[in-house]
Protein backbone atom coordinates (compact mmCIF):
# COMPACT_ATOMS: atom_id res chain seq x y z
CA UNK A 1 0.00 0.00 0.00
CA UNK A 2 1.51 3.63 -0.87
CA UNK A 3 2.23 6.01 2.10
CA UNK A 4 0.68 9.59 2.81
CA UNK A 5 1.72 12.52 3.95
CA UNK A 6 1.21 13.19 8.09
CA UNK A 7 -2.42 14.29 7.03
CA UNK A 8 -3.41 10.84 6.68
CA UNK A 9 -2.08 9.94 10.03
CA UNK A 10 -4.90 9.11 12.38
CA UNK A 11 -5.60 11.41 15.25
CA UNK A 12 -6.01 10.49 18.88
CA UNK A 13 -9.25 10.94 20.35
CA UNK A 14 -9.54 14.36 22.34
CA UNK A 15 -10.15 14.84 26.20
CA UNK A 16 -13.80 15.15 26.58
CA UNK A 17 -13.83 19.14 27.34
CA UNK A 18 -11.46 19.93 24.07
CA UNK A 19 -14.05 17.75 22.54
CA UNK A 20 -17.03 19.47 23.70
CA UNK A 21 -15.16 22.33 22.23
CA UNK A 22 -14.21 21.45 19.09
CA UNK A 23 -17.42 20.18 18.30
CA UNK A 24 -19.05 23.75 19.24
CA UNK A 25 -16.90 25.08 16.73
CA UNK A 26 -17.27 23.19 14.11
CA UNK A 27 -21.69 23.77 14.63
CA UNK A 28 -20.22 27.21 14.23
CA UNK A 29 -18.16 26.89 11.20
CA UNK A 30 -20.08 24.60 9.20
CA UNK A 31 -23.17 26.30 9.91
CA UNK A 32 -21.78 29.98 8.85
CA UNK A 33 -20.32 28.05 5.17
CA UNK A 34 -23.68 26.32 4.83
CA UNK A 35 -25.50 29.85 5.33
CA UNK A 36 -23.10 31.25 2.59
CA UNK A 37 -24.27 28.10 0.44
CA UNK A 38 -27.64 28.48 1.11
CA UNK A 39 -27.20 32.72 -0.01
CA UNK A 40 -25.63 31.46 -2.80
CA UNK A 41 -28.89 28.65 -3.24
CA UNK A 42 -31.10 31.59 -2.85
CA UNK A 43 -29.64 34.18 -5.52
CA UNK A 44 -29.69 30.91 -7.98
CA UNK A 45 -33.30 30.37 -7.09
CA UNK A 46 -33.80 33.81 -7.66
CA UNK A 47 -32.08 34.39 -11.28
CA UNK A 48 -33.08 30.82 -12.61
CA UNK A 49 -36.96 31.68 -11.65
CA UNK A 50 -36.52 34.94 -13.29
CA UNK A 51 -35.28 33.48 -16.49
CA UNK A 52 -37.04 29.74 -16.44
CA UNK A 53 -39.78 28.71 -16.49
CA UNK A 54 -42.79 26.27 -14.19
CA UNK A 55 -42.04 23.53 -16.98
CA UNK A 56 -38.39 23.45 -16.91
CA UNK A 57 -38.17 23.50 -13.28
CA UNK A 58 -41.15 20.37 -13.78
CA UNK A 59 -38.79 18.56 -16.10
CA UNK A 60 -35.89 19.02 -13.48
CA UNK A 61 -37.67 17.74 -10.51
CA UNK A 62 -38.39 14.54 -12.93
CA UNK A 63 -34.75 14.52 -13.76
CA UNK A 64 -34.01 15.26 -10.24
CA UNK A 65 -36.47 12.55 -8.62
CA UNK A 66 -34.92 9.53 -11.31
CA UNK A 67 -31.66 10.77 -9.57
CA UNK A 68 -32.50 10.42 -6.25
CA UNK A 69 -34.02 6.68 -6.94
CA UNK A 70 -30.90 5.66 -8.41
CA UNK A 71 -27.92 8.31 -7.80
CA UNK A 72 -27.90 7.86 -4.02
CA UNK A 73 -26.90 4.11 -4.56
CA UNK A 74 -23.44 6.28 -4.93
CA UNK A 75 -20.03 5.62 -3.34
CA UNK A 76 -21.05 2.43 -1.34
CA UNK A 77 -21.60 4.19 1.52
CA UNK A 78 -18.54 3.94 2.67
CA UNK A 79 -18.11 8.06 3.92
CA UNK A 80 -19.83 7.36 7.10
CA UNK A 81 -18.39 3.64 6.86
CA UNK A 82 -14.61 5.65 6.80
CA UNK A 83 -15.93 7.80 9.32
CA UNK A 84 -16.10 5.10 11.89
CA UNK A 85 -12.64 3.76 11.14
CA UNK A 86 -10.45 5.81 13.55
CA UNK A 87 -8.21 3.09 13.98
CA UNK A 88 -7.79 1.42 10.40
CA UNK A 89 -8.45 4.34 8.48
CA UNK A 90 -5.30 4.16 6.40
CA UNK A 91 -5.88 0.45 5.87
CA UNK A 92 -9.39 0.58 4.08
CA UNK A 93 -8.56 3.85 2.53
CA UNK A 94 -7.81 1.93 -0.97
CA UNK A 95 -10.44 -0.92 -0.47
CA UNK A 96 -13.06 1.87 0.36
CA UNK A 97 -12.32 4.22 -3.07
CA UNK A 98 -11.71 1.05 -5.68
CA UNK A 99 -15.07 0.17 -4.64
CA UNK A 100 -16.82 3.49 -4.72
CA UNK A 101 -15.40 3.76 -8.04
CA UNK A 102 -16.64 0.73 -9.27
CA UNK A 103 -20.25 1.42 -7.54
CA UNK A 104 -20.14 4.74 -9.33
CA UNK A 105 -19.93 3.66 -13.05
CA UNK A 106 -22.55 1.07 -12.42
CA UNK A 107 -24.56 3.73 -10.82
CA UNK A 108 -23.81 6.38 -13.53
CA UNK A 109 -24.99 3.72 -16.10
CA UNK A 110 -28.10 3.03 -14.40
CA UNK A 111 -28.94 6.29 -14.16
CA UNK A 112 -28.83 7.10 -17.90
CA UNK A 113 -30.51 3.70 -18.89
CA UNK A 114 -33.62 4.79 -16.22
CA UNK A 115 -33.70 7.80 -17.99
CA UNK A 116 -34.02 6.37 -21.34
CA UNK A 117 -36.76 4.23 -19.72
CA UNK A 118 -38.88 7.20 -17.68
CA UNK A 119 -38.84 9.04 -20.91
CA UNK A 120 -40.39 6.75 -22.86
CA UNK A 121 -42.93 6.71 -20.12
CA UNK A 122 -43.81 10.00 -19.99
CA UNK A 123 -43.68 10.53 -23.26
CA UNK A 124 -46.52 8.28 -23.34
CA UNK A 125 -48.52 10.34 -21.41
CA UNK A 126 -48.01 13.79 -22.69
CA UNK A 127 -45.25 14.74 -20.06
CA UNK A 128 -43.01 14.95 -22.34
CA UNK A 129 -42.39 15.54 -26.37
CA UNK A 130 -40.02 13.03 -26.52
CA UNK A 131 -38.58 10.85 -24.65
CA UNK A 132 -34.78 12.27 -25.91
CA UNK A 133 -36.04 15.41 -23.79
CA UNK A 134 -35.42 13.68 -20.96
CA UNK A 135 -32.91 11.25 -21.42
CA UNK A 136 -30.03 13.42 -22.31
CA UNK A 137 -30.16 15.58 -19.36
CA UNK A 138 -30.54 12.32 -17.76
CA UNK A 139 -27.08 11.07 -19.42
CA UNK A 140 -25.24 14.15 -18.50
CA UNK A 141 -26.10 14.18 -14.60
CA UNK A 142 -24.61 10.28 -15.37
CA UNK A 143 -21.36 11.72 -16.06
CA UNK A 144 -21.00 13.50 -12.68
CA UNK A 145 -21.28 10.27 -10.74
CA UNK A 146 -17.70 8.52 -11.15
CA UNK A 147 -15.98 11.82 -11.92
CA UNK A 148 -16.69 12.46 -8.20
CA UNK A 149 -15.45 8.82 -6.66
CA UNK A 150 -12.74 10.82 -4.61
CA UNK A 151 -14.64 13.27 -2.54
CA UNK A 152 -16.17 10.51 0.20
CA UNK A 153 -13.14 8.69 0.88
CA UNK A 154 -11.01 11.39 1.35
CA UNK A 155 -13.78 13.63 3.34
CA UNK A 156 -14.30 11.20 5.59
CA UNK A 157 -10.18 11.62 6.46
CA UNK A 158 -11.52 15.58 6.97
CA UNK A 159 -14.26 14.39 9.13
CA UNK A 160 -12.08 11.94 11.23
CA UNK A 161 -9.58 14.64 12.23
CA UNK A 162 -12.46 17.18 13.32
CA UNK A 163 -11.08 19.61 9.94
CA UNK A 164 -14.41 21.43 9.89
CA UNK A 165 -12.12 23.90 8.90
CA UNK A 166 -11.46 22.90 5.60
CA UNK A 167 -14.99 21.08 5.40
CA UNK A 168 -16.59 24.43 5.50
CA UNK A 169 -14.18 25.99 3.03
CA UNK A 170 -14.54 23.27 0.78
CA UNK A 171 -18.75 23.57 1.41
CA UNK A 172 -18.53 27.41 0.31
CA UNK A 173 -16.40 26.83 -2.96
CA UNK A 174 -17.85 23.82 -3.72
CA UNK A 175 -21.45 25.62 -4.19
CA UNK A 176 -19.65 28.72 -5.50
CA UNK A 177 -19.08 26.36 -8.31
CA UNK A 178 -22.21 24.97 -8.79
CA UNK A 179 -24.86 28.03 -8.59
CA UNK A 180 -22.24 30.24 -10.77
CA UNK A 181 -22.24 27.90 -13.50
CA UNK A 182 -26.25 27.41 -13.40
CA UNK A 183 -26.45 31.23 -13.19
CA UNK A 184 -24.28 32.04 -16.00
CA UNK A 185 -25.55 28.74 -18.29
CA UNK A 186 -29.32 30.71 -17.45
CA UNK A 187 -28.17 33.64 -18.62
CA UNK A 188 -26.64 32.05 -21.88
CA UNK A 189 -29.79 31.00 -22.90
CA UNK A 190 -29.29 26.77 -22.11
CA UNK A 191 -32.28 26.80 -20.39
CA UNK A 192 -33.30 23.94 -18.46
CA UNK A 193 -29.33 22.52 -18.95
CA UNK A 194 -28.45 25.07 -16.69
CA UNK A 195 -29.52 23.13 -14.20
CA UNK A 196 -27.96 19.89 -14.86
CA UNK A 197 -24.30 20.52 -17.05
CA UNK A 198 -22.71 22.19 -13.69
CA UNK A 199 -22.89 19.51 -11.89
CA UNK A 200 -19.90 17.45 -13.79
CA UNK A 201 -17.91 20.31 -12.93
CA UNK A 202 -18.94 20.13 -9.41
CA UNK A 203 -18.13 16.39 -9.14
CA UNK A 204 -14.40 17.39 -10.98
CA UNK A 205 -13.40 20.14 -8.48
CA UNK A 206 -15.01 18.03 -5.23
CA UNK A 207 -12.70 15.65 -5.94
CA UNK A 208 -9.41 18.12 -7.06
CA UNK A 209 -9.86 19.87 -3.75
CA UNK A 210 -10.03 16.69 -1.08
CA UNK A 211 -6.98 15.50 -2.70
CA UNK A 212 -5.50 18.54 -2.63
CA UNK A 213 -6.59 19.09 1.01
CA UNK A 214 -5.79 15.90 2.28
CA UNK A 215 -2.21 15.07 0.54
CA UNK A 216 -4.06 11.75 -0.19
CA UNK A 217 -4.02 10.18 -3.72
CA UNK A 218 -6.39 7.43 -3.23
CA UNK A 219 -5.85 5.90 -6.46
CA UNK A 220 -2.36 4.91 -5.48
CA UNK A 221 -3.77 2.60 -2.94
CA UNK A 222 -4.47 -1.43 -3.83
CA UNK A 223 -7.65 -2.05 -4.57
CA UNK A 224 -7.82 -5.63 -2.02
CA UNK A 225 -10.41 -7.01 -3.94
CA UNK A 226 -11.31 -9.41 -1.34
CA UNK A 227 -11.78 -6.91 1.72
CA UNK A 228 -15.12 -5.69 -0.55
CA UNK A 229 -17.32 -8.09 1.00
CA UNK A 230 -16.22 -6.84 4.19
CA UNK A 231 -17.06 -3.22 3.15
CA UNK A 232 -20.14 -4.01 1.41
CA UNK A 233 -21.52 -5.93 4.53
CA UNK A 234 -20.98 -2.73 6.55
CA UNK A 235 -21.54 0.14 4.64
CA UNK A 236 -24.45 -2.18 2.28
CA UNK A 237 -27.31 -0.79 4.75
CA UNK A 238 -25.46 2.29 4.80
CA UNK A 239 -25.94 2.36 0.88
CA UNK A 240 -29.98 1.73 1.39
CA UNK A 241 -30.46 4.54 3.67
CA UNK A 242 -28.91 7.03 1.77
CA UNK A 243 -31.05 5.99 -1.00
CA UNK A 244 -34.15 6.22 0.55
CA UNK A 245 -33.52 9.64 2.34
CA UNK A 246 -32.76 10.54 -1.26
CA UNK A 247 -35.97 9.78 -2.68
CA UNK A 248 -37.43 11.09 0.09
CA UNK A 249 -36.36 14.10 -0.19
CA UNK A 250 -37.71 14.45 -3.92
CA UNK A 251 -38.47 11.29 -5.77
CA UNK A 252 -42.19 11.66 -5.11
CA UNK A 253 -42.50 13.99 -7.72
CA UNK A 254 -41.95 11.21 -10.01
CA UNK A 255 -44.98 9.17 -8.95
CA UNK A 256 -47.17 12.32 -8.50
CA UNK A 257 -45.61 13.79 -12.13
CA UNK A 258 -48.12 10.92 -13.41
CA UNK A 259 -51.48 12.38 -12.42
CA UNK A 260 -50.32 16.64 -12.11
CA UNK A 261 -49.43 18.48 -14.90
CA UNK A 262 -45.74 19.42 -15.54
CA UNK A 263 -46.37 22.61 -14.84
CA UNK A 264 -48.08 21.90 -11.10
CA UNK A 265 -44.79 20.06 -10.37
CA UNK A 266 -42.46 22.96 -11.36
CA UNK A 267 -44.02 24.64 -8.92
CA UNK A 268 -44.76 22.31 -6.25
CA UNK A 269 -40.61 21.54 -6.19
CA UNK A 270 -39.89 25.20 -6.55
CA UNK A 271 -41.32 25.58 -2.95
CA UNK A 272 -39.82 22.36 -2.05
CA UNK A 273 -36.74 23.70 -2.40
CA UNK A 274 -36.91 26.62 -0.52
CA UNK A 275 -37.94 24.89 2.44
CA UNK A 276 -35.15 22.06 1.42
CA UNK A 277 -32.42 25.07 1.95
CA UNK A 278 -33.34 25.37 5.73
CA UNK A 279 -33.46 21.79 6.11
CA UNK A 280 -29.94 21.04 4.55
CA UNK A 281 -28.54 24.11 6.15
CA UNK A 282 -29.40 22.79 9.91
CA UNK A 283 -28.83 19.21 8.66
CA UNK A 284 -25.82 19.16 6.85
CA UNK A 285 -23.74 21.21 9.94
CA UNK A 286 -25.21 19.17 12.62
CA UNK A 287 -24.69 15.99 11.35
CA UNK A 288 -21.18 16.85 9.78
CA UNK A 289 -19.95 17.22 13.50
CA UNK A 290 -22.17 15.54 15.50
CA UNK A 291 -22.16 12.37 13.56
CA UNK A 292 -18.20 11.62 14.44
CA UNK A 293 -18.71 12.89 17.83
CA UNK A 294 -21.57 11.21 18.95
CA UNK A 295 -19.21 8.25 17.85
CA UNK A 296 -16.54 8.97 20.35
CA UNK A 297 -19.61 9.09 23.23
CA UNK A 298 -20.86 5.79 22.58
CA UNK A 299 -19.85 4.45 25.70
CA UNK A 300 -21.78 7.02 27.42
CA UNK A 301 -25.62 6.85 26.41
CA UNK A 302 -26.31 9.20 29.05
CA UNK A 303 -24.58 12.02 27.57
CA UNK A 304 -25.65 10.94 23.84
CA UNK A 305 -29.12 11.22 25.51
CA UNK A 306 -28.96 14.60 26.67
CA UNK A 307 -26.51 16.06 23.51
CA UNK A 308 -29.35 14.58 21.31
CA UNK A 309 -31.86 16.76 23.36
CA UNK A 310 -30.23 20.20 22.97
CA UNK A 311 -30.25 19.43 19.39
CA UNK A 312 -33.16 19.25 19.15
CA UNK A 313 -34.28 22.09 20.74
CA UNK A 314 -31.74 24.34 18.67
CA UNK A 315 -32.71 22.54 15.61
CA UNK A 316 -36.63 23.74 16.11
CA UNK A 317 -35.28 27.06 17.25
CA UNK A 318 -33.28 27.68 14.04
CA UNK A 319 -35.82 25.71 11.64
CA UNK A 320 -39.42 26.86 13.19
CA UNK A 321 -38.53 30.65 12.64
CA UNK A 322 -37.07 30.42 8.73
CA UNK A 323 -39.84 28.30 7.50
CA UNK A 324 -43.10 29.57 8.85
CA UNK A 325 -40.81 33.24 8.00
CA UNK A 326 -40.68 32.37 4.96
CA UNK A 327 -44.22 31.44 4.38
CA UNK A 328 -45.28 34.77 5.70
CA UNK A 329 -42.58 36.77 3.92
CA UNK A 330 -43.14 34.59 0.71
CA UNK A 331 -46.01 36.36 -1.03
CA UNK A 332 -45.00 40.20 -0.82
CA UNK A 333 -41.13 38.74 -1.93
CA UNK A 334 -42.49 37.38 -4.40
CA UNK A 335 -44.60 39.83 -5.47
CA UNK A 336 -41.10 42.30 -5.52
CA UNK A 337 -38.74 39.33 -7.81
CA UNK A 338 -40.84 37.68 -10.23
CA UNK A 339 -44.25 39.91 -10.32
CA UNK A 340 -46.63 37.10 -9.83
CA UNK A 341 -44.63 34.80 -12.01
CA UNK A 342 -44.27 31.83 -8.73
CA UNK A 343 -47.42 33.20 -6.59
CA UNK A 344 -49.03 29.72 -6.62
CA UNK A 345 -45.78 28.85 -4.49
CA UNK A 346 -47.20 30.52 -1.86
CA UNK A 347 -49.83 28.03 -0.25
CA UNK A 348 -47.79 24.51 -1.00
CA UNK A 349 -44.71 26.66 0.99
CA UNK A 350 -47.36 27.42 4.16
CA UNK A 351 -48.48 24.02 3.93
CA UNK A 352 -45.28 22.48 4.42
CA UNK A 353 -43.96 24.83 6.26
CA UNK A 354 -44.82 22.68 9.94
CA UNK A 355 -44.16 19.35 8.38
CA UNK A 356 -39.80 20.80 7.61
CA UNK A 357 -39.77 21.70 11.30
CA UNK A 358 -40.12 18.05 12.06
CA UNK A 359 -38.05 17.13 9.53
CA UNK A 360 -35.36 19.31 10.95
CA UNK A 361 -35.67 17.41 14.46
CA UNK A 362 -35.57 13.74 12.55
CA UNK A 363 -32.16 15.08 10.26
CA UNK A 364 -30.74 16.35 12.91
CA UNK A 365 -31.21 13.88 15.90
CA UNK A 366 -32.14 9.70 15.07
CA UNK A 367 -30.33 10.11 11.74
CA UNK A 368 -26.62 11.16 13.13
CA UNK A 369 -27.58 9.06 16.30
CA UNK A 370 -27.93 5.69 14.64
CA UNK A 371 -25.24 5.91 11.79
CA UNK A 372 -22.36 6.94 15.22
CA UNK A 373 -23.45 3.58 16.78
CA UNK A 374 -22.87 2.00 14.09
CA UNK A 375 -27.00 0.76 13.41
CA UNK A 376 -26.95 1.03 9.75
CA UNK A 377 -29.57 -1.59 9.25
CA UNK A 378 -31.92 0.62 11.92
CA UNK A 379 -30.76 3.57 10.17
CA UNK A 380 -32.12 2.27 6.58
CA UNK A 381 -35.39 0.69 7.80
CA UNK A 382 -35.92 4.17 9.45
CA UNK A 383 -35.11 6.17 6.23
CA UNK A 384 -37.04 3.00 4.54
CA UNK A 385 -40.69 3.08 6.11
CA UNK A 386 -40.76 6.95 5.65
CA UNK A 387 -39.58 6.96 2.12
CA UNK A 388 -42.53 4.56 1.28
CA UNK A 389 -44.79 6.66 3.39
CA UNK A 390 -44.28 9.67 1.22
CA UNK A 391 -44.52 7.92 -2.02
CA UNK A 392 -47.72 6.74 -1.29
CA UNK A 393 -48.97 9.88 0.32
CA UNK A 394 -48.01 11.53 -2.37
CA UNK A 395 -48.85 9.57 -5.11
CA UNK A 396 -52.58 8.46 -3.77
CA UNK A 397 -53.13 12.63 -3.07
CA UNK A 398 -52.19 13.53 -6.82
CA UNK A 399 -54.94 10.53 -8.09
CA UNK A 400 -57.05 11.75 -5.73
CA UNK A 401 -56.79 15.38 -6.60
CA UNK A 402 -56.84 14.40 -9.78
CA UNK A 403 -60.12 12.52 -10.40
CA UNK A 404 -61.89 14.90 -8.00
CA UNK A 405 -60.66 17.96 -9.97
CA UNK A 406 -59.92 19.41 -6.93
CA UNK A 407 -56.48 21.75 -6.55
CA UNK A 408 -53.44 19.65 -6.95
CA UNK A 409 -50.59 21.53 -5.01
CA UNK A 410 -53.11 21.68 -2.39
CA UNK A 411 -53.49 18.65 -1.55
CA UNK A 412 -50.04 16.82 -2.72
CA UNK A 413 -48.52 19.25 -0.12
CA UNK A 414 -51.15 18.94 2.70
CA UNK A 415 -50.74 14.87 2.70
CA UNK A 416 -46.97 14.91 2.50
CA UNK A 417 -46.77 17.93 5.09
CA UNK A 418 -49.19 15.50 7.24
CA UNK A 419 -47.29 12.95 7.00
CA UNK A 420 -43.88 14.34 7.49
CA UNK A 421 -45.04 15.89 11.22
CA UNK A 422 -46.50 12.28 12.09
CA UNK A 423 -43.43 9.88 10.90
CA UNK A 424 -40.62 12.00 11.61
CA UNK A 425 -41.61 12.96 14.90
CA UNK A 426 -42.28 8.84 15.72
CA UNK A 427 -39.20 8.17 14.24
CA UNK A 428 -37.81 10.32 16.62
CA UNK A 429 -39.34 9.24 19.74
CA UNK A 430 -38.94 5.51 18.85
CA UNK A 431 -34.79 5.92 18.79
CA UNK A 432 -34.52 8.19 21.52
CA UNK A 433 -36.28 5.63 23.85
CA UNK A 434 -32.93 3.40 23.46
CA UNK A 435 -31.41 6.19 25.32
CA UNK A 436 -33.40 6.02 27.91
CA UNK A 437 -35.11 9.41 27.34
CA UNK A 438 -38.84 9.23 27.14
CA UNK A 439 -41.65 10.13 24.41
CA UNK A 440 -42.48 13.17 26.33
CA UNK A 441 -39.45 14.53 27.10
CA UNK A 442 -38.09 14.00 23.27
CA UNK A 443 -41.59 15.72 22.26
CA UNK A 444 -41.04 18.52 24.03
CA UNK A 445 -37.88 19.12 22.80
CA UNK A 446 -38.38 18.41 19.38
CA UNK A 447 -41.68 21.09 19.21
CA UNK A 448 -39.46 23.52 21.57
CA UNK A 449 -40.42 26.80 20.23
CA UNK A 450 -42.81 26.05 17.98
CA UNK A 451 -45.99 27.38 19.84
CA UNK A 452 -44.51 30.59 20.14
CA UNK A 453 -42.81 30.99 16.60
CA UNK A 454 -46.61 29.53 15.46
CA UNK A 455 -48.11 32.17 17.40
CA UNK A 456 -45.90 35.26 15.68
CA UNK A 457 -46.36 34.28 12.67
CA UNK A 458 -50.42 33.57 12.94
CA UNK A 459 -50.75 37.12 14.28
CA UNK A 460 -48.19 38.53 11.16
CA UNK A 461 -50.84 37.10 8.82
CA UNK A 462 -53.70 37.95 10.59
CA UNK A 463 -52.26 41.86 10.67
CA UNK A 464 -51.37 41.36 6.97
CA UNK A 465 -55.50 39.53 5.75
CA UNK A 466 -57.10 42.84 7.69
CA UNK A 467 -54.77 45.62 7.83
CA UNK A 468 -51.99 45.94 5.71
CA UNK A 469 -53.93 44.57 2.33
CA UNK A 470 -57.31 46.01 2.45
CA UNK A 471 -56.21 49.47 4.36
CA UNK A 472 -52.38 49.92 3.34
CA UNK A 473 -52.98 48.32 0.17
CA UNK A 474 -55.28 51.03 -0.98
CA UNK A 475 -53.79 53.61 0.13
CA UNK A 476 -50.15 53.18 -1.28
CA UNK A 477 -50.49 52.75 -5.12
CA UNK A 478 -47.55 54.16 -6.46
CA UNK A 479 -45.20 51.88 -8.96
CA UNK A 480 -41.56 51.67 -8.85
CA UNK A 481 -39.45 49.68 -11.22
CA UNK A 482 -37.43 46.59 -9.34
CA UNK A 483 -35.14 44.46 -11.68
CA UNK A 484 -36.94 45.65 -14.31
CA UNK A 485 -40.32 45.10 -13.58
CA UNK A 486 -42.96 47.10 -11.83
CA UNK A 487 -43.89 46.37 -8.84
CA UNK A 488 -46.46 48.40 -6.17
CA UNK A 489 -44.68 50.49 -3.67
CA UNK A 490 -46.88 48.44 -1.66
CA UNK A 491 -45.29 45.17 -2.07
CA UNK A 492 -41.79 46.58 -0.48
CA UNK A 493 -43.64 48.28 2.51
CA UNK A 494 -46.10 45.21 2.99
CA UNK A 495 -42.56 43.02 3.42
CA UNK A 496 -41.06 44.95 5.39
CA UNK A 497 -43.61 45.65 7.84
CA UNK A 498 -44.15 41.67 7.74
CA UNK A 499 -40.50 40.87 8.48
CA UNK A 500 -39.84 43.33 11.67
CA UNK A 501 -43.29 42.74 13.12
CA UNK A 502 -42.42 38.98 13.03
CA UNK A 503 -39.17 39.25 14.25
CA UNK A 504 -40.21 41.63 17.26
CA UNK A 505 -43.04 39.30 18.33
CA UNK A 506 -40.79 36.53 18.13
CA UNK A 507 -37.97 37.65 20.32
CA UNK A 508 -40.74 39.27 22.88
CA UNK A 509 -42.92 35.89 22.25
CA UNK A 510 -39.35 33.62 22.88
CA UNK A 511 -37.77 35.98 26.08
CA UNK A 512 -41.00 35.80 27.96
CA UNK A 513 -42.96 32.16 26.87
CA UNK A 514 -39.68 30.47 26.28
CA UNK A 515 -36.62 31.63 27.82
CA UNK A 516 -35.17 28.12 29.78
CA UNK A 517 -35.51 26.45 26.42
CA UNK A 518 -33.85 29.49 24.18
CA UNK A 519 -31.04 29.18 26.89
CA UNK A 520 -31.09 25.33 26.73
CA UNK A 521 -30.75 25.31 23.11
CA UNK A 522 -28.59 28.19 22.24
CA UNK A 523 -25.96 26.15 25.40
CA UNK A 524 -25.28 23.52 22.11
CA UNK A 525 -23.36 26.90 20.52
CA UNK A 526 -19.83 27.43 20.70
CA UNK A 527 -19.29 30.89 22.98
CA UNK A 528 -18.55 33.42 20.17
CA UNK A 529 -21.74 32.20 18.68
CA UNK A 530 -23.44 31.66 21.64
CA UNK A 531 -23.07 34.64 23.97
CA UNK A 532 -23.97 37.58 21.83
CA UNK A 533 -27.05 35.76 21.06
CA UNK A 534 -27.41 35.19 24.63
CA UNK A 535 -27.29 38.46 25.39
CA UNK A 536 -29.53 39.47 22.57
CA UNK A 537 -32.52 37.19 23.65
CA UNK A 538 -31.60 38.18 27.37
CA UNK A 539 -30.93 34.03 28.32
CA UNK A 540 -27.11 35.21 29.45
Amino acid sequence: MSTTDDSSSPTPPAPAGALGQTAGRGVALLLASNMAGKVMVVVAQLVLGWILTPTDFGLYAIVMSIAMFIQTFRDGGVRDYLTRRVDDYEQMLGPCFWLSLWINCLVGLALGVAGMVVGLVYSSTGYLKSPGELALLVWIMAASVPLGSAGPVLLARLRIDLRFSTIATWTVLSAVVRYAGQIGMAVAGFGVYSLIVPLVAVAIFDSVFVVAATGIRPWKYKAERSRWKEILSGSGWLMVGQSMAGILNSGYFLLAGLFVPREIIGVLYFAVMLHMQVETLIGQSVVGVMQPVLTRLNGDVVRQGQACLRIARAATLISAPATLGLALLYPAVEAVVFGGKWADAAMPLAVLALGYVARASFVSVPSPLLVARGEYRAWAMMWGWNCAGVLLVAMASAAAAKAAGVHEMAIVSAGVSAFLVVACLWSTVGVMRTLGVSATETLRACIGTLPVTLAAAVACWAADVFVLEPKLGGMITQVVKVAGREVAVFQLVRGAVLGVMFVILLAIGLRVLARAQVADAIGVLPGKLGRPLGRLMGVR
